[in-house]
C-alpha cells in the first residue's frame, strides 16, 4: 500500500526504566462512533492491547495531580480504534521490555516514538511509518569545543550519553567508539549526567531538544544540523493480524488530515508541558525509597580477567571493571556488602538455579531459554554480536558472505549465546566450540577456523594483543540484551 502519512520531527530519545508492572490503564472516554464513514475493515469490537510507558512526553504521559493519562498516542489509538471498531487498553511497560513484551506476544501492539530498525525487525513488524525524527547534539550553553557532530566525533576527549537498550544507543555507536558512549539507564539520569557535565553531548530531536532548551535554558542548547533521520512506527509480533488493518487505519487518518492535526497540537510550540509537568509513569523506580539490606553479604559471581566487566588494571595493579564497580554503586545504595567470586562458564546456570551464588554478573545475554532455568534483572545494556577474523582476510567481507559459504568454519565459548547465535546462522555443522574465547582466538589464528562470534563489548579486549593477526569483520550477528542473573523467585 503505498504510504502517504505525513512525516513530522519528533523526539528521538527512547526511554529505557525499570519495569514497575503491567498494570492496565483506562483510556480516555472514546467519542462516539463514526464507524459508517469509513470504508475500513470491521474489528468487531476486539480489544487490542497496546504497551506504552506513560513517560514519553507529548506521545503519553499522566499530568500531575491527574489519573488521566494523556498525549499523542492515546488520541492516535482511539481515533484508529473508532475507524476500526477496536477498543484500545492500554498497558503500561517500561520502555525496556517493551519490544520483548511485543515479540513474546504479551502485547498486541507497542507505541511510544518506537524507531523503525532493521535490528528490531527481525523480532518485530512495523506498522506503516508515521513520523520522520531529526537527530541533533544537545549540549552545554558555553560549549564551543564543537559546532556539529563531524566535530564531536573527532574529538577523542567528548563523551556521548545514551539510554541503554535503545535505538538512541545504536545511533550513538554510529558516530562515536564504544569507549566514548557513557550509557544510563532512563531520562532522568542521562539528562543530570548533562547538565552536570558528566557528558559532553546526548543526541535529541529538534522539537525535544528546543522543549529541554526551553526547560533548562540556562544550561542547554541544540548544536549543529541534523545528524541523522529515522522513522517511527508501531510494533507488532510477527505475523500479526492487526497490521494490515492499522496501516490502513494510519493512511486514513492522512488522507483526511487527521494526523496533520494531532501534530499541530502535540508537537507545536503551544503543547508547553515539560517533565517537571508529569507524574512518575514508568519513571517511579527511579524515585522510589529503596530498600535497605543491612550490610547483607551478596555472593555475586564473575569471571576474572572479563574486561571490560572484571579485570586487573596493569597500571595500578588494582581490580575494576563494569561489574566490580557497578555492584559497589549498587551495594552503597542498597546497603550490602559484594563478596565476588570466580565461577566457570560451565554449568553456570544450573549453579545459580541451585542456590549457589546470590547472583552473577559477567555479560550474560537474555535469553528465553535461559529464562526457564534463572530470574534475569532488567537489561542494563544492548550490545551486537561480532565476528572476529583473520587481518588480510580476502574471502568474505560480510556476515551474509560467511552465511552463504558453507566452507567457512566458525568458532565461538561453549554453551555461550554467541555459540546459540552462531549455531542458528550457519547450523551446528560449521560451529566449533571451545572453553574460552582466548582460546577460540588461537584456533583462529592457527588456521583451524576462519571466524570467531563474539560480543562487541570484549571484542576489543581480544583484538588488541592481536591487532596485526585479527580485525572485526563489518555487520552483527545479532542483538542482543544483557541482565544479571539470579536463583528462581530471589
Amino acid at each position: 500500500m503505498f504510504n502517504r502519512i505525513i512525516c513530522h520531527s519528533i523526539l528521538l530519545i527512547i526511554l529505557t526504566v525499570s519495569l514497575l508492572s503491567c498494570s492496565s490503564i483506562s483510556p480516555l472516554p472514546d467519542p462516539p462512533a463514526r464507524l459508517t464513514a469509513y470504508n475500513l475493515p470491521d474489528l468487531a469490537g476486539k480489544e487490542i492491547k497496546i504497551a506504552l510507558d506513560n513517560s514519553f512526553l507529548p506521545f503519553n504521559y499522566i499530568p500531575l495531580g491527574s489519573e488521566r493519562p494523556g498525549g499523542w498516542d492515546y488520541e492516535a489509538w482511539r481515533e484508529i480504534c473508532i475507524r476500526l471498531n477496536c477498543t484500545p487498553v492500554f498497558e503500561e511497560i517500561t520502555w525496556g521490555k517493551t519490544i520483548e513484551a511485543v515479540r513474546r506476544g504479551q502485547v498486541d501492539v507497542a507505541t511510544g516514538g518506537i524507531t523503525i530498525s532493521e535490528e528490531r525487525a527481525k523480532i518485530v513488524d512495523f506498522s506503516d511509518a508515521y513520523f520522520n525524527v531529526q537527530v541533533r547534539l544537545l549540549t552545554h550553553n558555553y560549549e564551543d569545543r564543537f559546532t556539529n557532530h563531524k566535530d564531536f566525533a573527532d574529538n577523542p576527549d567528548l563523551l556521548l550519553g545514551a539510554q541503554c537498550a535503545t535505538n538512541n544507543y545504536s545511533l550513538a555507536k554510529e558516530l562515536v567508539k564504544i569507549n566514548r558512549i557513557i550509557a544510563k539507564p532512563n531520562l532522568n539520569t542521562l539528562m543530570q549526567a548533562l547538565i552536570n557535565k558528566e557528558i559532553d553531548a546526548i543526541l535529541s530531536s529538534e522539537i525535544a531538544g528546543q522543549r529541554y532548551t526551553g526547560q533548562f535554558s540556562k544550561k542547554l542548547k541544540l548544536v549543529g544540523p541534523p545528524f541523522h533521520t529515522k522513522q517511527l512506527g508501531f510494533a507488532f509480533p510477527k505475523g500479526s493480524s492487526l497490521l494490515e488493518p492499522i496501516n490502513l487505519a494510519l493512511d486514513d487518518m492522512a488522507q483526511d488530515g487527521t494526523l496533520n492535526k494531532l501534530s499541530e497540537k502535540y508537537f507545536s510550540p503551544e503543547f508547553d508541558l515539560t517533565y517537571d509537568d508529569i507524574g512518575p509513569g514508568a519513571y517511579a523506580a527511579s524515585t522510589a525509597p529503596l530498600p535497605d539490606f543491612k550490610g547483607r553479604v551478596i555472593k555475586i559471581g564473575i569471571e576474572e580477567n572479563l574486561a571490560p566487566f572484571y579485570y586487573t588494571d596493569p597500571q595500578t595493579n588494582q581490580t575494576t571493571g563494569w561489574d566490580y564497580q557497578a555492584w559497589h554503586n549498587i551495594c552503597e545504595r542498597l546497603n550490602c556488602t559484594p563478596k565476588f567470586v570466580n565461577v566457570e562458564w560451565k554449568g553456570l546456570f544450573d549453579a545459580v538455579a541451585a542456590g549457589d551464588y546470590d547472583v552473577v554478573a559477567k555479560g550474560i545475554t537474555i535469553t528465553d531459554e535461559r529464562a526457564k532455568k534463572v530470574d534475569f534483572s532488567d537489561p542494563y545494556i544492548e550490545l551486537q554480536q561480532k565476528l572476529i577474523v583473520y587481518f588480510d582476510e580476502y574471502r568474505f567481507n560480510s556476515v551474509q558472505d560467511v552465511i552463504e559459504n558453507r566452507q567457512f568454519k566458525i568458532g565461538a565459548k561453549e554453551e555461550s549465546s554467541n555459540y546459540n547465535t552462531a549455531v542458528q546462522l550457519f547450523g551446528i555443522e560449521r560451529v566449533n566450540d571451545y572453553s574460552s574465547v582466548r582460546i577460540a582466538i588461537k584456533a583462529l589464528i592457527n588456521g583451524k577456523i576462519d571466524a570467531v562470534a563474539v560480543d562487541e563489548l570484549t571484542v576489543y579486549s581480544y583484538i588488541g594483543p592481536h591487532m596485526d593477526e585479527i580485525k572485526l569483520l563489518d555487520g552483527s550477528l545479532s542483538n542482543d540484551q544483557l541482565g544479571f542473573i539470579y536463583p528462581p523467585g530471589s
